[in-house]
């Protein structure tokens, strides 16, 4: 029988040959002197830390004894299994906003491995301006209501004196000059910042738009006032007296006019702000002038 016994000194990995002159030759491998790899250490991000980004570079230090690493990254725990590198770093795909994430590496060298703790950070990325749009003429424009629709486009409402530019240098841009003193404007943004469309309401008086709400099939609600008539895209108002009164007007989701409404009386009337939630009728807010107590009016679609 032939002993062969190795020292606590780690032997390079490989196959040795021996010469023994009685026996002949006899080869093994040094993995039979191997030690087992460390377990990965030193995560980055480290474990409980919060990023800001959504796409970035996993990255621990190396392992003693280690020739490549298994990873396991995902927002269960345990994490389900990335893929293998022979380095210490990893690439994440793009990463959900608002989300904890657990990760781990294996280390191996041939059939050992050791396996890390299971780590954790947390994406949460900071707020920032995406686009920002301007609108308008030399006279005096306002804006007075914003709404988000369901994909991500915007749509303001507003008044405008004299003429007014929107999407200006875009292929959709569009020139309005006003009938009167005021018009209204609605416009319609992509997610993008593009302009989609855009609208002018009114006519000789002074007409406000106020207040804008989307609904759930893309399209919009709009509300203001106006005084004694007022085109909405082929949808013709009147006041009941020479004061104002309070409009309700729909816009599908391409800007054509669904229908317009109007309520109002003796006295002038104007509107602070509409919704249209789910299925019900779509609900405006307005009050008389001198009234302190506003006054809800409810109109189905």
């Amino acid at each position: 029988m032939i002993h062969i016994r190795a020292n606590n000194t780690m032997m390079k990995r490989g196959v040795y040959i021996i010469m023994l002159l009685s026996v002949g030759v006899l080869a093994f491998s040094s993995d039979l002197f191997a030690a087992a790899p460390a377990p990965a250490a030193n995560p980055g991000p480290s474990s409980g830390a919060t990023v800001s980004n959504t796409e970035f570079m996993l990255s621990w230090d190396p392992s003693a004894g280690a020739t490549g690493y298994y990873v396991f990254l995902s927002d269960t725990n345990p994490p389900d299994y990335a893929g293998s590198t022979a380095g210490t770093t990893w690439p994440t795909s793009v990463l959900t906003d608002e989300t904890t994430y657990y990760w781990k590496v294996i280390a191996y060298a041939g059939s050992d491995n050791a396996s890390a703790t299971v780590w954790n950070f947390h994406i949460d990325v900071p707020e920032k301006l995406a686009w920002a749009k301007k609108s308008g003429g030399a006279n005096v424009d306002v804006s007075q209501g914003v709404a988000v629709l369901p994909d991500g486009s915007a749509v303001v409402t507003g008044y405008f004196q004299g003429t007014a530019t929107f999407g200006p240098g875009e292929p959709t841009q569009v020139d309005f000059t006003s009938y009167g003193l005021y018009d209204i404007f609605v416009a319609r943004y992509n997610r993008y910042g593009d302009l989609v469309w855009a609208k002018q309401a009114g006519d000789l008086g002074e007409d406000l738009g106020t207040a804008v709400a989307a609904l759930p099939d893309g399209s919009v609600v709009v509300t203001g006032s106006f005084q004694g008539t007022a085109d909405f895209g082929g949808a013709n108002l009147i006041t009941d007296s020479a004061t104002s009164d309070i409009f309700l007007a729909k816009y599908n989701a391409d800007g054509s006019t669904a229908w317009a409404v109007s309520a109002g009386g003796l006295c002038p009337e104007n509107c602070s702000h509409c919704n249209g939630d789910g299925e019900d009728p779509c609900t405006f807010c307005g009050g008389r002038r001198g009234r302190i107590l506003p006054h809800v009016l409810r109109v189905g679609r």
